[in-house]
């Protein structure tokens, strides 16, 4: 709904998530067969698909109240784009407009980047209108998705209301097969800078606005697959694997389920069609998935009509993995694990939020080669891409919805304020929700997160009993500390504590494994302290690691420099404390990526008398593919140098005499 003065308008109203939205569901891409989905991971290479990323029109309104509706009419009879008594300009989907000439960009921390008046945002609320248009098929079902558009947007296809949503970090599809129309579509998007979402998403970072991740219609058969999950359960030395489809449309025809290693098949069977299938199978001997051994299995679901021909086609990553808390002490397939972490913004000095499948591998290839094994997404859901990355390359994912109402530390109320109301608690549940029904299916994923830094109250734990029916895997939340009451959900969890805080907690003996979810803070000369934290944390069982914050500056270029928080002229902002990275914005290493790397290496050595002893931190690799050089020099010259190999099992040590004895 457009702006009416009488009504509040959706991005107002706080029981409003959505209209027309599908539920939520694993992200994958339809092909019409297995042999036109070979070698493809992007939407962009299906032929069922219609790409939507590039070149749309656009314009920018200071107030929703500006909009008259004349900007969502559908194309005339020449297939033109009416001008609506608009300027438009030239708009790159996916982007941000704060980084193409549209507002100023907006750094700040804490405070809420306007006068907060829960649940209210302002009225004058800045809007993006987003047009373009595109050919399609009519007669064939039809399904718009967006993979991350912030903060709330009205989508209008051919001059009707497709749908709403909100949830910036969150996929949101709409069924537009009734508004499709064979030939020139029009599609318009109307992207509200604010909404009530918008008191849920007060992260630490620059605030964009736009459509920032992927846009794209999937034209679908009658009978089309919908959703699809994986999971497995340990039993004995083999696993109990269990396939759930969902079809969309009339059950008709037959699902073949089809489970492959990447060496072999280790599970296919054919199953009649039904709204929901589901095939369970007891597998005896599996390669199981670490970031240290990422043995990826690939879930493949072929629909096939009732003439034996296939219609549709999808594909998830999966594994077998178990995740498990003995004794306080966090394991991965039995064995402990330490994480060595980072947390990870989406954020480039050119394209703010908009980062490209390229840009989201290059740092995973760099937390890899900084012997980083895990990464806590902060503080929402990323691009699914990302999720993928982490399953193939061998990163633990810490992953953490859309929740961050930290400008309640400045508001009257206090913290836990949405927490505790009553009103914002179906937002909290479908965050959440949206979060698990999307990524359960990935290896990589070790926690769940409920968000971060809002406070602590009855929505958390509406949102904690919902997934603890759901998942096996330990949940955490930073905000749920109470120590003598022993509460912080299934792992302990603080920030930047000192080590004497750390081992204080520690001594009250609390059975649970204590995750430092934001350590080691990058800022400056930082992060300071690592050898004498990681002394403590390979010291204690309990202690299962931590992430360093953070990866990357969230800095923007401009004029050839690196910009911070209030050079945009923000009126309230953070400044330079957005520059905490390992890493510049442009992902030139500091210092302190050295330092990290040094402390999350793989075996440790230290001098013993006139002894060496090796120690493998690893948990499921022995030491053979690594080599030790030793070199003996005056300060100049190498005077002697010699390389050796390690015999070193998984958490083994050796001892060595000194070389050039």
């Amino acid at each position: 709904m457009l702006f009416d003065r009488n009504i509040l308008p959706d991005w107002n109203q706080v029981g409003v998530l959505g209209r027309n939205k599908l539920p939520g569901r694993a992200y994958f891409v339809h092909y019409p067969n297995r042999e036109s989905a070979r070698g493809n991971k992007r939407p962009e290479r299906s032929s069922m698909v219609i790409p939507l990323n590039g070149t749309w029109q656009f314009c920018y309104l200071r107030s929703a109240m500006e909009l008259t509706g004349a900007e969502t009419a559908g194309p005339d009879a020449e297939g033109r784009l009416p001008e609506a008594g608009r300027t438009w300009t030239p708009m790159k989907v996916p982007s941000v407009w704060q980084m193409n000439g549209f507002e100023r960009p907006f750094y700040v921390n804490v405070p809420f980047p306007f006068p907060p008046t829960p649940p209210l945002v302002p009225f004058q609320n800045p809007v993006g209108i987003y047009r373009r248009t595109f050919r399609a098929e009519g007669g064939k079902r039809a399904v718009l998705s967006f993979l991350g558009v912030c903060s709330a947007f009205h989508v209008y296809l051919n001059g009707r209301l497709a749908g709403y949503s909100e949830g910036s970090h969150n996929m949101a599809e709409f069924e537009i097969t009734d508004l499709l129309e064979e030939g020139e579509n029009a599609l318009c998007v109307i992207v509200y800078k604010w909404c009530n979402g918008s008191y849920l998403e007060c992260q630490d970072m620059f605030r964009h606005n736009g459509i920032f991740r992927d846009v794209f219609v999937t034209q679908l058969p009658e009978t089309a697959i919908f959703d699809v999950s994986s999971r497995a359960v340990k039993r004995g030395e083999g696993y109990e694997w269990t396939a759930e489809v969902e079809l969309s449309g009339p059950p008709r025809g037959e699902v073949e389920i089809r489970l492959t290693d990447g060496r072999k098949i280790l599970a296919c069977e054919r199953l009649p069609a039904a709204r929901r299938v589901r095939l369970t199978r007891l597998l005896p001997k599996v390669r199981e998935w670490t970031a240290e051994t990422p043995n990826v299995c690939r879930l493949s679901v072929t629909l096939r009509d009732e003439e034996g021909k296939s219609c549709d086609f999808g594909e998830i990553l999966t594994g077998f993995k178990t995740v498990s808390v003995e004794g306080g002490v966090f394991r991965v397939n039995g064995r402990p694990v330490k994480c060595r972490g980072v947390n990870h913004h989406d954020t480039h000095p050119t394209k703010g939020y908009a980062l490209s499948a390229d840009d989201l591998e290059r740092d995973v290839r760099l937390m890899k080669a900084h012997n980083i094994d895990t990464v806590r997404f902060s503080h929402y859901p990323p691009h699914p891409y990302l999720l993928e990355l982490c399953d193939r390359y061998g990163i633990y994912a810490v992953d953490e919805a859309d929740i961050e109402s930290h400008g309640e530390l400045h508001s009257r109320s206090g913290p836990g304020l949405f927490s505790d109301r009553e009103d914002f608690r179906p937002a909290f549940l479908d965050r959440v929700q949206r979060l698990f029904l999307r990524d359960r299916s990935h290896p990589c994923v070790i926690l769940w997160s409920l968000g971060n830094e809002s406070g602590f109250g009855k929505n958390h734990l509406a949102c904690y009993r919902w997934l603890k029916k759901q998942t096996d895997l330990p949940i955490h939340y930073e905000g749920a500390r109470e120590w003598k009451g022993h509460l912080g959900l299934d792992v302990l969890s603080n920030m930047y504590p000192s080590l004497p805080a750390m081992r204080e907690l520690l001594d009250l003996g609390i059975e649970k494994p204590y995750f430092l979810c934001e350590y080691g803070h990058c800022m400056g000369v930082g992060p300071g302290s690592l050898k004498e934290y990681w002394e403590l944390i390979y010291a204690e069982p309990r202690c299962m690691g931590g992430c360093i914050w953070e990866f990357a500056d969230h800095c923007y270029r401009k004029g050839g420099q690196d910009c911070y928080g209030g050079d945009g002229g923000e009126y309230v902002t953070d400044r330079d404390f957005c520059a905490d990275g390992m890493f510049f914005a442009d992902r030139t290493p500091k210092p302190s990526a050295s330092e990290v790397k040094n402390a999350y290496r793989p075996v440790r050595s230290e001098l013993r008398g006139e002894r060496l002893i090796f120690t493998n931190t690893r948990s499921f690799l022995d030491a053979s593919d690594l080599s030790v050089v030793a070199e003996l020099t005056d300060g100049r010259t190498v005077l002697a140098r010699e390389e050796f190999g390690l015999a070193l099992p998984p958490g083994g040590t050796e001892s060595r005499a000194l070389p050039f004895a």
